[in-house]
């Protein structure tokens, strides 16, 4: 899910929660969006590629530019509940 997407989507209440969690194959960070209808989605960048960060402070800027005042920190990708 794009940035600009994530963002429409949590202003109009779409979204439940977001994740950071170690990026794959990479040092460094992702961003999960767990939505309220659907599979949860990893924050891409405009060219549609996953979005890494290498800070954990760099992944938190990013979802509260999303529009979240919160986000859980995992060691490993969640699972949907």
């Amino acid at each position: 899910m794009k940035m600009a997407e994530a963002k429409q989507t949590f202003i109009n209440g779409g979204l439940v929660s977001v994740f950071i969690v170690p990026a794959a194959m990479r040092k460094g960070w992702c961003v999960i969006i767990r939505p309220r209808l659907g599979d949860d989605s990893v924050l891409t960048s405009f060219r549609g590629e996953t979005r890494w960060f290498r800070l954990i402070d760099a992944a938190y800027k990013a979802i509260e530019e999303i529009g979240f005042s919160s986000a859980t920190i995992r060691t490993f990708p969640p699972q949907h509940d």
